[in-house]
């Protein structure tokens, strides 16, 4: 039975007992009155007589109505006394059924929000399926540089959360994510990590969806965290307003798309956020694991969870067993949330294969599905651009300009597009240099004599 049914047969207990009290009270008034009106007449009997016997007679008839007055009295005053009590409970039940019936509607319409929210997901995600967005990338073995970890945060507005208590009072209390307590414990554990000197961590407090796109172009990042809050449809960014910041929720689609649009998309993502697990078909064409919540999680617990996974991340053990490792971690200090944090992978992955960070002198896992190349971490498409540019040095015809548009038919590649890409990271990283290189704007990209580094002559050396 709701809060407020119950209230409301409380009020109807209370209105019935005031009816009877009200019933009484009229009876005592009226046998008040008559026993006055009867104690006079006696009384005045008594002056009119001149018999003695009738005179005491009339006197003590008298005497015997004021004991009834004064009964009667009494329990009028009693009545009036419950009658004041029982008003003033049902002045209170009122209030508490305001406060209950407001409740309740808050609770229906956040119902029909979420309701109105998983049916957009779902329809997402059918248009979805129906057209693919975003490209798939590779998961490449780790490189010899540190792992590089943006960790976003946003948490613009407080969250309201209302009691109501026995006695029906209310009580509403605001409060923040302990993001920067996260972020500050992850650190920490980080610096005593066995192999801290191979993960870096750049932090983005308070962040909107633009810092992620500048992020994801100027930490080049291997792993992407969020920590704020998250619904079934998506995260909630910062709208980057000083005077009046609010929530800018980002939904999960076009967040798949952001993380997309770079060269050199993150490996792994982390949603450290309130039923995320929802979005993780959404966002695995763009990130081939995808660690997110299955539902709401508290402070305490989202904390344990990412200060246990980067402890174990940094000491070299694949992001599966890192995941199982704060789980356990969750168990000894909120079991009841220990399996909220959950892995989503591609069919070809798995998480118990990819190793973020590699220790100097280690050996990449040779499961062919999970690490295309080694070393160097070059796709398949690099090293045969690499291949073809070497070819075009030796040829004393080659006119000198390499188009990504011949260079996708040379090496039988998907599109132009993606040759492109890959040539500028080639460029990027240092296996490739050119005197100048030049892009249309139908998206073409021209390389002028294009050659390959030291660098890119050892990864080519490698391979055959």
């Amino acid at each position: 039975m709701a809060r407020s049914d119950t209230l409301r047969s409380d009020i109807a207990r209370l209105e019935a007992t005031e009816a009877g009290l009200r019933r009484d009270l009229a009876r005592q008034e009226e046998a008040a009155a008559k026993a006055r009106a009867t104690a006079t007449t006696k009384r005045q009997d008594a002056e009119r007589t001149r018999s003695e016997s009738t005179r005491r007679t009339a006197l003590r008839s008298a005497g015997e109505q004021d004991k009834k007055l004064v009964a009667a009295e009494k329990k009028i005053g009693e009545i009036k006394t419950k009658l004041a009590t029982n008003s003033k409970a049902q002045m209170d039940k009122h209030r508490s059924l305001t406060a209950a019936e407001r409740s309740e509607r808050q609770a229906a319409d956040r119902d029909e929000q979420r309701r109105r929210r998983d049916e957009k997901a779902h329809a997402r995600e059918v248009a979805r399926l129906s057209r693919p967005t975003v490209r798939y990338v590779e998961v490449r073995a780790p490189e010899p540089e540190p792992l590089r970890v943006l960790y976003v945060t946003a948490n613009p507005e407080a969250e309201d959360s209302t009691t109501v208590g026995p006695d029906g009072s209310i009580t509403t209390i605001s409060r923040y994510l302990r993001l920067d307590r996260e972020v500050r414990e992850v650190q920490q554990t980080l610096r005593g990590a066995k192999y801290r000197d191979l993960v870096t961590v750049e932090h983005r407090p308070a962040a909107t969806a633009e810092d992620l796109i500048d992020a994801l172009n100027d930490v080049r990042p291997h792993l992407v965290h969020f920590s704020g809050h998250g619904w079934t449809g998506g995260i909630v960014f910062d709208n980057g307003d000083l005077d009046d910041p609010q929530d800018h929720p980002v939904e999960f689609d076009l967040l798949a798309q952001v993380l997309a649009a770079t060269s050199t998309p993150p490996q792994v993502l982390v949603l450290n956020s309130c039923e995320t697990l929802h979005g993780a078909d959404l966002l695995l064409p763009a990130i081939p694991v995808v660690i997110a919540m299955a539902d709401t999680i508290d402070d305490t617990a989202a904390i344990v969870f990412a200060r246990r996974f980067y402890a174990a991340i940094a000491s070299a053990q694949p992001v599966g067993i890192a995941l199982a490792q704060a789980q356990a971690a969750m168990r000894l200090t909120t079991p009841e949330d220990a399996d909220l944090p959950q892995v989503a992978v591609r069919d070809d992955v798995d998480a118990d294969e990819v190793v973020l960070v590699r220790p100097p002198g280690a050996t990449p896992a040779a499961e062919p599905s999970l690490l295309l190349l080694q070393e160097q971490g070059l796709s398949p498409l690099a090293v045969a651009l690499l291949r073809h540019v070497q070819s075009l040095e030796a040829d004393e015809g080659f006119a000198g300009v390499l188009s990504s548009d011949a260079a996708a038919a040379a090496v039988e590649a998907t599109t132009p597009r993606a040759v492109k890409i890959e040539l500028k990271r080639l460029l990027w990283d240092g296996y490739l240099a050119a005197s100048d290189q030049a892009e249309d704007l139908d998206g073409g990209f021209d390389l002028v004599e294009p050659h390959l580094t030291t660098r890119g002559v050892a990864a080519v050396a490698s391979r055959t």
